[in-house]
């Protein structure tokens, strides 16, 4: 994907959005009715749907979702009292192009949300740590990511907007500084506090070929206010 021709843009999604596609989805589905439904999950579908369709990927291909997933509180032996680092392990899904277009949004978050359980899972969490020490012990480097690789990052609860002030009081956007670092990554960010009618809804940035952009904001247009 080269990176000339790419553009990075947010698309506000208002939270009464979020709640219609939420509320739309358990009550259509007895195990999410059960279960429930993650914002960041009811997104992932969307936008990994909407980013697969925009790009006119080949059907036969193989795409992969990621996302990083929390893992302090199944560690054992714990952590130690006071370290404050992270503990968190990347998870992957992966189909054909086909099965993910064929899908339907509640099929991709029950996939989601399996994933997810998997890295609470004690087993595969120590699986993971030592497939980890082993490629940092090898100097594993990974190189030519295509474009069916979407890793997407939820950074509503990072901290940086209330606690980060650079002398004009806190900052209201955030971006990557070059497309070649983000063609593979989405985010969820917190909406700026400048609209106060975005409170509880979310921005997501993309960063996609011209022509890309524009198929992926009408796949996105159900659950989009401002485009």
């Amino acid at each position: 994907m080269p990176t000339d021709f790419m553009v990075t843009e947010t698309i506000n999604i208002r939270p009464e959005n979020i709640k219609k596609l939420r509320d739309t989805l358990v009550r259509e589905d007895e195990f999410l009715n059960k279960e429930g439904v993650t914002t960041f999950e009811v997104l992932s579908a969307y936008i990994w749907k909407s980013r697969c369709r925009a790009l006119n990927l080949n059907l036969d291909g193989i795409t992969v979702l990621g996302f990083a997933v929390g893992i302090r509180h199944v560690l054992d032996p714990p952590v130690p009292r006071g370290y404050y680092g992270n503990s968190y392990m990347d998870v992957y899904i992966e189909l054909t192009v086909r099965e993910l277009d064929e899908s339907s949004i509640s099929d991709i978050v029950k996939l989601v949300k399996r994933t997810k359980k998997s890295a609470y899972d004690k087993k595969n969490v120590e699986e993971e740590l030592r497939n980890i020490e082993r490629l940092i012990k090898e100097d594993a480097k990974f190189e030519g990511l295509s474009d069916s690789l979407l890793f997407l990052t939820d950074m509503r609860n990072i901290g940086y907007f209330e606690s980060v002030d650079f002398g004009w009081k806190e900052p209201v956007h955030v971006r990557p500084l070059t497309p070649e670092s983000a063609k593979n990554l989405g985010m969820i960010l917190r909406p700026s506090k400048v609209d106060p009618s975005m409170e509880g809804g979310v921005k997501v940035m993309m960063t996609l070929p011209r022509d890309a952009m524009v198929n992926f904001k009408q796949e996105m247009h159900i659950c989009v206010s401002d485009i």
